[in-house]
């Protein structure tokens, strides 16, 4: 299978689970709710290797590369939580969605990927179909009037962006010590778990989940883990920089669930960059 193949399973995956975490999160609160949904993904995940007879990710293959991608991925997601919990997908998303050209910028300058004129175009094509879906969403009642409040959405939904984009190109260092996607998404979202269980000894949170919400989590953890296997599934270097690129096309998901789920009609502007997503892809796919 093409790796953009593996990304658009990946953007389809995180897509729903984002489409979820932002009612969970006003629900539950930000923090809560992400590390919920991580612990209850770790259970699903440790569920089906147990059931599938193989063991559960040795420590001892828990490297220097994985520790730091999981360091970033934390700070990424709880700062992508909180963007989404204070504003609009138009807002948060086509900045976050930037983690593509951050990956891809330290793949170049420091793992000697060098993709094609084709292909650079191709993704270039992908990205900037992914902010055109976003920057024109439906507005969801949240738009932020305060300038103060939405400088402060956006630094952090940029940030979110840049540490996701370093946490990739982390984890494709990683691949270089022969680990596997399974082994690699395990240690990454333990090392998530551990970083991010601190911070709720200082804030408030709920001491008792209902068993609504404990399924919406562990459906919402499970999304996102299949997810992270999805992409690293595609493998380094070019094949993972491609795959990347494909799953920024997230924000499109949730967009179209938008549609089909809350009856909002796309904009001709929403209409146009799901056709360069598509078009980028598709390229991108034979390509490969």
């Amino acid at each position: 299978m093409p790796p953009v193949m593996f990304g658009l399973l990946s953007a389809l995956c995180w897509g729903t689970s984002d489409f979820v975490a932002r009612h969970a999160g006003r629900a539950l609160g930000s923090l809560p709710a992400l590390i919920g949904a991580t612990a209850a993904g770790l259970l699903a995940m440790a569920a089906w290797l147990l059931a599938t007879g193989r063991p559960l990710p040795p420590l001892a293959a828990l490297d220097i590369w994985l520790l730091l991608a999981g360091l970033c991925l934390a700070g990424s997601l709880a700062l992508f939580y909180e963007a989404l919990r204070r504003g609009p997908l138009a807002l948060v998303v086509p900045l976050t969605g930037s983690y593509p050209a951050w990956a891809l910028l330290i793949a170049v300058a420091a793992q000697g990927v060098r993709p094609s004129l084709a292909a650079w175009a191709s993704m270039l094509t992908i990205m900037s179909g992914v902010a055109l879906v976003a920057r024109f969403a439906h507005p969801d009642g949240d738009a932020i009037a305060d300038r103060r409040r939405r400088r402060a959405t956006m630094i952090a939904a940029l940030l979110a962006g840049m540490m996701f984009g370093v946490a990739v190109a982390l984890v494709q260092q990683s691949f270089k010590g022969g680990h596997d996607p399974v082994t690699v998404t395990w240690h990454l979202r333990v090392v998530a778990l551990v970083a991010l269980v601190p911070v709720l000894f200082t804030i408030p949170w709920p001491r008792r989940v209902s068993p609504g919400w404990a399924a919406v989590l562990l459906g919402q953890g499970t999304l996102d883990t299949l997810g992270y296997l999805a992409l690293f599934a595609a493998g380094p270097d070019l094949a993972g920089a491609e795959a990347t690129v494909a799953s920024s096309a997230f924000g499109v998901v949730t967009v179209l669930l938008a549609l089909i789920l809350l009856r909002e009609r796309p904009s001709p502007p929403q209409w146009s960059g799901m056709g360069l997503v598509f078009g980028g892809v598709m390229v991108l796919s034979g390509l490969g």
